[in-house]
């Protein structure tokens, strides 16, 4: 459901961000470059860096593209297309697809793909948890905080921007 994507894009910050009718800017990816016919590198954009100040290193993509591989629903299907992912180094991660892609940058905006950490995040807003479950997003700079009210068809959201 739309609200679920809509609070992951929050917390998580994708490798590209479609920024509408087919084009893409960067997230974490500085730069997206084909080295092969079905070999991609991508190069991390310099200071990211998760909510508790640590880098985010190519095994943090790595580890998230593999575990989407494992999870259900769409991003296990976004990763059907790569066949392999590789850290070079700390902020270069090598992607092999399955098929000759003309742009990669599509597939790496999904924010299933996105790097996790269980209780960090690398994107706009942290979360707070209450008994298990998201009860509030703060912005990084603390300006920001939307709280989640959990309701029978969902996840509602209210913003409270103090």
């Amino acid at each position: 459901d739309w609200s679920e994507v809509a609070l992951t894009r929050l917390v998580v910050d994708p490798l590209c961000v479609e920024i509408g009718q087919g084009c893409f800017e960067s997230g974490l990816a500085a730069r997206c470059e084909r080295v092969g016919d079905l070999t991609w590198e991508i190069t991390l954009r310099e200071g990211s860096t998760w909510d508790t100040g640590e880098p985010v290193t190519a095994h943090d993509i790595c580890s998230a593209i593999l575990g989407a591989r494992r999870s259900c629903g769409a991003a296990r299907l976004a990763t059907g297309l790569l066949g392999a992912v590789q850290a070079v180094d700390s902020s270069t991660v090598r992607l092999w697809t399955r098929h000759s892609v003309g742009d990669i940058r599509p597939l790496l905006s999904h924010p299933g793909l996105a790097p996790n950490r269980p209780g960090s995040t690398c994107g706009k807003f942290g979360v707070s948890v209450h008994c298990g479950k998201p009860s509030r997003l703060y912005s990084r700079d603390h300006t920001t905080q939307i709280d989640v009210v959990s309701a029978v068809s969902g996840a509602d959201v209210a913003v409270d921007i103090s």
